[in-house]
């Protein structure tokens, strides 16, 4: 019987693996999450956490969860939530640029 197990590694992303059994090590599973990190490998590390947390946060995981119904919406959404955060950060740059 295989089961799954999450972790966070140390760069702070959620991963999914299958084991052989519950005692091994999650470095000796089979990844079954979506690596975005494959993705956006040019992106700032925090961008990805983000992301990946975000999709995590929706339940969007394993491939096949990015097909069920309402997963685009869902997905779009994560990503959205990624960008407004990175855009609140450019006007707060920017406002302290200026002085206010």
């Amino acid at each position: 019987m295989s089961i799954k197990k999450d972790y966070r590694d140390e760069s702070g992303i959620m991963h999914r693996v299958l084991l052989p059994h519950d005692d091994a090590l999650v470095s000796e599973g089979i990844p079954i999450s979506v690596e975005i990190r494959q993705l956006y490998d040019n992106a700032p590390l925090d961008f990805v956490v983000r992301l990946s947390n975000a999709l995590w946060d929706r339940g969007l995981i394993e491939p096949s969860d990015f097909f069920k119904p309402g997963a685009h919406e869902l997905t779009r959404d994560a990503f959205l939530s990624c960008v407004r955060e990175d855009a609140l950060s450019i006007i707060s740059l920017a406002k302290s640029m200026i002085g206010n």
